[in-house]
């Protein structure tokens, strides 16, 4: 099965996205701050967002 390099990188950005999301969850149940979850999980993927654009 042939995948386009359009759809590789989508794959990869899945993977990675939710291993970030996942080793994030675990880092704020570890430290139990008061940040929101959410939040980390969401400036994780806009940091891997902002490192795919950059060519």
């Amino acid at each position: 099965m042939h995948l386009s390099s359009k759809h590789l990188s989508t794959i990869r950005f899945l993977v990675i996205a939710s291993f970030v999301v996942a080793i994030s969850y675990r880092l704020f149940v570890a430290s139990n701050d008061e940040m929101n979850p959410l939040a980390i999980i969401a400036h994780s993927i806009a940091t891997i967002v902002r490192r795919f654009e950059k060519p």
